[in-house]
């Protein structure tokens, strides 16, 4: 009998072993409960919260969803309401059957997690890289930030596709999701001694040190803030790790919210929101803009003038004030070289010397009034306009095969927002015309049917945009102009890439015009009826 029990200790499994802290009635009872929820889950047409093989998607399938079903059964059952417990149950079971770790049934705390920038490494820091994909989204809704429905799925095959790249230091095998976690917390905790405690790593990682825990270290919302700082790549022992991230002096400045509705139209209304060369980012309004970055880089500050710095030990102000004391001492000898040159003037004019400052001043004392007399005298003439500004676009010669010299052209996978931007304004950051003036022979041949599907996708928008306004777009339009016409086509096919012919919904503000053109294509009798 020990043998017997010792081979089925051998070939036991994580799912037998749950399933083995229940009785068989139990089971049933609670298989059939999750049955009836699938049941009701078809019944409402929502496939979406369910799998290929029928089962439940514990991934679309949420705490409101659960609540729907079991107001949907009470009402259209004869079960009391203290039997509705036993969906809970079943639902339990299978959340644990499944092996999620996760707080599913959003009966635990929401503990803050604090995210800070890191100026200094551009590559960790979390705010440029969600910048970065608004601004490759412009017309990005309130609504799910990341396209997708299965978002555990998408970012699974993210975590594939980057360590399929060839890592001479460790291989593929020697990464894994328990390894970002243990690895952070390791990282915390090392390289000084008067790094974030225990507790607040804990906190941040989800880890369970008991009821003590839950009770009275719950409360270390600081020592969160201080992780944060390190987790984001700061240097604990110097002081630019109280850096904050670059933000704008005046952020009410008339030329900053300009800038902002230019680059998110969507996005500025919302209080709350307020291979690398062929990146998206590039065709973006940052990019193509040539004037918005460096008026933006001069109102850009990194110190505590608005925001208040959070999460700083005490000896980090130390760090502060040696620095500051630092750079005050270097700059004494050009204080003490200024000073003592001004001594020199001085004396040189008290003696009777003519010196150049002396000159100076007698000069200006003496045409000052000329100046002011002729201003006066003259009328006030009007300031004339500020020409608009003139890209001049690079000019294309003539090879031996007869085809203009634009090789390294790229068809850039883009959002339709701002592919309808790059066809009539262009992209001047890397002075490239406006893309409807290229025709076919001036792009390499592998880039040759991607455009012509823009151009079909373009095609279908400008008529969509004259049988609305009945007015046509004019020659050369600006940025803005651009903005606002595509504003009034979007209201026409929304309905369009509303859902697929499955009946998902489609993420319609993050669709890229090679997948539009497709959908155009599979619709031909649309035309203009939507």
């Amino acid at each position: 009998m020990d043998s017997g029990m010792n081979e089925n200790r051998q070939h036991a499994t994580l799912d037998s072993l749950i399933d083995n802290q229940l009785s068989e009635s139990t089971r049933i009872c609670y298989n059939s409960k999750l049955n009836q929820v699938v049941e009701w889950v078809k019944g409402q047409s929502r496939y979406e919260l369910l799998k290929d093989d029928g089962s439940l998607d514990l991934n679309n399938f949420q705490y409101s969803d659960f609540m729907d079903f079991a107001v949907w059964k009470y009402k259209h059952s004869k079960c009391r309401v203290d039997t509705i417990s036993g969906y809970r149950s079943a639902m339990r079971y299978y959340f644990e059957r499944e092996g999620s770790k996760t707080d599913q049934s959003g009966t635990k705390r929401r503990d803050p997690r604090h995210i800070y920038s890191n100026p200094m490494e551009a590559r960790s820091c979390v705010f440029l890289a969600i910048a970065i994909y608004l601004a490759c989204h412009p017309q990005l809704s309130m609504d799910k930030l990341f396209p997708g429905a299965a978002q555990k799925d998408r970012f699974g095959k993210q975590l594939a596709k980057l360590l399929s790249h060839p890592d001479p230091t460790c291989g593929r095998s020697e990464y894994g999701t328990h390894s970002i976690r243990k690895g952070a917390a390791t990282f915390a905790c090392s390289g000084s001694t008067g790094g974030p405690s225990i507790v607040s790593v804990c906190l941040r990682c989800g880890w369970s040190l008991g009821n003590v825990l839950e009770r009275y270290m719950h409360y270390e919302g600081a020592g969160d803030q201080f992780l944060g700082r390190v987790m984001a790549g700061l240097p604990i022992n110097d002081a630019s790790f109280a850096i904050l991230p670059p933000h704008f002096k005046m952020p009410f400045d008339s030329d900053v919210s300009s800038a902002i509705n230019k680059v998110f139209p969507s996005l500025s209304r919302v209080p709350a929101l307020h291979s690398v060369l062929a990146h998206p980012i590039f065709y973006s309004r940052v990019f193509t803009d040539v004037d918005m970055v460096p008026m933006l880089k001069a109102r850009l500050v990194t110190h505590d003038s608005v925001l208040p710095a959070t999460g700083i030990p005490p000896h980090v102000g130390l760090h502060k004030e040696l620095t500051r004391a630092t750079t005050e001492m270097r700059s004494i000898p050009n204080e003490v070289i200024r000073g003592v040159d001004a001594l020199l003037e001085t004396k040189g004019v008290a003696a009777g010397n003519l010196t150049q400052r002396l000159l100076k001043e007698t000069l200006v004392e003496v045409v000052a009034p000329m100046v002011q007399a002729h201003a006066s005298s003259a009328e006030v003439s009007q300031v004339p306009a500020a020409p608009p500004c003139i890209v001049n676009y690079p000019i294309f010669e003539w090879n031996p095969w007869q085809q203009r010299l634009l090789d390294n052209f790229i068809t850039p996978s883009v959002d339709v927002a701002t592919a309808w931007q790059l066809w009539w304004c262009g992209n001047a950051g890397i002075q490239m015309p406006p893309f409807r003036l290229i025709k076919a022979g001036h792009i390499p041949r592998s880039q040759v049917k991607p455009f012509s599907e823009w151009r079909f996708a373009m095609d279908f928008l400008y008529r969509v945009y004259t049988a609305e306004t009945g007015i046509r777009i004019p020659e050369n339009p600006t940025p803005a102009h651009a903005t606002d016409t595509y504003a009034i086509i979007l209201v026409k096919i929304k309905l369009l890439l509303q859902k697929t012919p499955k009946g998902r919904i489609r993420r319609g503000d993050q669709i890229k015009i090679a997948t539009f053109a497709s959908i155009l294509r599979k619709v031909p009798q649309l035309g203009l009826r939507m």
